[in-house]
């Protein structure tokens, strides 16, 4: 298993704390929390639950793929003689992240049950941004694809 703590991310994480420090003794954050409706601390609790938590995935599925051992490889994919790189395992396991999705969505909940915004209106923002950030993420999928085929082609 590979080891995603390295010294410059212990150093990353510190700096940001550091950051944090600053931000909360100049009262920034605390000022935006009381806009949003909360209490400074239950958002630095929040906060802290959140970065805490990033480091958690909860596994929801495991998939199974479909793919013959003849399936292409990738040039990119090949070792040092030109033999494809053998595959661990034939599945894919589906995880959720806890500081990063179930804690946020929680306080949006939180937040928007404590808001005056009707529901209709922020289903409609909801579906906006949704289809926004959907069609971000096709147009910038779509044309690494016709790169990455273009080169194969030529080779």
């Amino acid at each position: 298993m590979k080891n995603y703590f390295s010294p410059i991310h212990l150093l990353f994480f510190i700096a940001l704390l550091g950051i944090l420090v600053i931000l909360i003794q100049v009262k920034l954050l605390s000022f935006a929390l009381v806009k949003l409706g909360l209490s400074p601390e239950f958002g630095l609790m929040v906060l802290f639950l959140s970065l805490l938590g990033s480091t958690v995935n909860l596994p929801v599925t495991k998939t199974k793929r479909n793919t013959s051992k003849q399936a292409f490889t990738h040039p990119a994919c090949k070792d040092s003689i030109g033999s494809p790189a053998p595959s661990l395992h034939n599945e894919t396991q589906i995880f959720i992240n806890l500081g990063g999705c179930l804690i946020p969505v929680t306080l949006s909940i939180y937040l928007f049950s404590n808001s005056t915004l009707s529901l209709s209106f922020t289903l409609l923002e909801i579906f906006i941004m949704g289809s926004i950030s959907y069609l971000c993420l096709q147009s910038s999928d779509s044309g690494a694809w016709h790169r990455h085929a273009g080169s194969d082609r030529s080779n």
